[in-house]
C-alpha cells in the first residue's frame, strides 16, 4: 500500500511545485492501493497543490450528447459504462440538460473530487472541470459563455495562459482534452466542430437556470491524436515517471500547444 508522503515524494521528484496550475487526467485503479482509498488519494493532490497552486480534473459530460438508440454501432460499441450514458432513453427531440450536480462519466477521481468540499465546478455540456485551490472560482467561472466546451476563454484555454502542466495518470495522450482545445484556438476556422443537434440547458449549483452559449461540439481530434505522442517524444515535451504503479506523463501546456500547432501546420490533413 502507497503511503500519502511516498506518493508526495513521487511528484516532487517529477518536477512538480507546490503553486503549480495542473489539469489530472486519471486512471485511480492504475495506482494501486493508496493509503486512505480513492479519498486519500485525492487528498495527496488537494494537500500538494491546493494552498499555493491549482489541481483540476476533467469532470466530462460529453455521453448528454450523445445520440441514445441501444440498436446502433455507436451505442454498442460505447465503453463507457450505461450509468454515466447521460443520453440513456432520450430521444432526439428531448431537451438535453446538464446540472452542476450530476456525476462525470470520466473516472473515480473526478467523481470523489465532486464530493469534496473546496472544489469548484465550471458550466459546461461537454467539457466541465472541478478546481481546488488558488483562484479555483475564478479559474471556473464563465465557461457556460464558451461556444464550445473547449473553446477561448474556457478553462482549458486559462490553463494554457497560466503556463499550467497536464499529468496523465495511468492514461494515454489521446486522453489530453487540452488537444481538443489547441485545433480551436489555433485553426478556429478550418478544425472540424459540428453544431450540437439538440436543445440544451444549464443549470448551477443552486438548481438555477443559467444561459448557455455553447452551441458547438468540441473539435474533433480524431485525425490527430494518433501522431500526437511521436511528436512530443521528438521535442522532448514528456516526461516519464512513476506514481504508484501507474506510469505517468508530464507536459507543459505551452510546450503542447506549440508542438501540437506546429504538427498541424505541417500536416493540414489531420485536422
Amino acid at each position: 500500500m502507497f503511503t500519502k508522503k511516498e506518493l508526495e515524494k513521487a511528484l516532487l521528484d517529477a518536477g512538480l511545485r507546490r503553486d503549480d496550475n495542473v489539469v489530472i487526467h486519471s486512471s485511480a485503479s492504475s495506482v494501486g492501493a493508496v493509503e486512505g482509498g480513492i479519498g486519500g488519494l485525492l487528498q495527496v493532490f488537494c494537500d500538494f497543490f491546493g494552498s499555493g497552486g491549482l489541481c483540476v480534473f476533467p469532470t466530462m459530460t460529453y455521453t448528454l450528447l450523445h445520440p441514445w438508440d441501444p440498436e446502433s454501432d455507436w451505442c454498442r460499441s460505447c465503453p463507457v459504462p450505461q450509468k454515466y450514458c447521460f443520453a440513456y432513453g432520450l430521444a432526439r427531440q428531448d431537451v438535453r440538460r446538464f446540472r452542476a450536480d450530476m456525476p462525470a462519466c470520466t473516472g473515480a477521481l473526478p467523481n470523489q473530487a465532486l464530493k469534496t468540499p473546496g472544489f469548484r465546478r465550471s458550466l459546461s455540456l461537454t467539457s466541465s472541470v472541478a478546481a481546488f485551490g488558488r483562484n479555483a472560482d475564478a479559474f471556473v467561472s464563465g465557461h457556460e459563455f464558451c461556444r464550445s466546451g473547449c473553446s477561448k476563454n474556457s478553462p482549458w484555454e486559462k490553463l494554457l495562459k497560466m503556463e499550467g502542466k497536464i499529468l496523465l495518470l495511468g492514461v494515454s495522450v489521446e486522453e489530453m482534452t487540452f488537444l481538443h482545445g489547441v485545433l480551436e484556438w489555433a485553426f478556429p476556422e478550418t478544425c472540424r466542430m459540428p453544431e450540437i443537434p439538440f436543445e440544451t440547458e444549464l443549470f448551477d449549483a443552486d438548481g438555477r437556470k443559467v444561459e448557455c452559449c455553447e452551441t458547438h461540439r468540441v473539435a474533433n481530434i480524431a485525425r490527430l491524436t494518433p501522431h500526437v505522442e511521436k511528436a512530443l517524444r521528438e521535442k522532448k515535451v514528456i516526461k516519464d515517471f512513476l506514481f504508484g504503479n501507474a506510469p505517468c506523463m508530464l507536459l507543459e501546456c505551452r510546450e503542447t500547444f506549440e508542438t501540437v500547432t506546429e504538427l498541424v501546420k505541417r500536416n493540414p490533413a489531420y485536422l
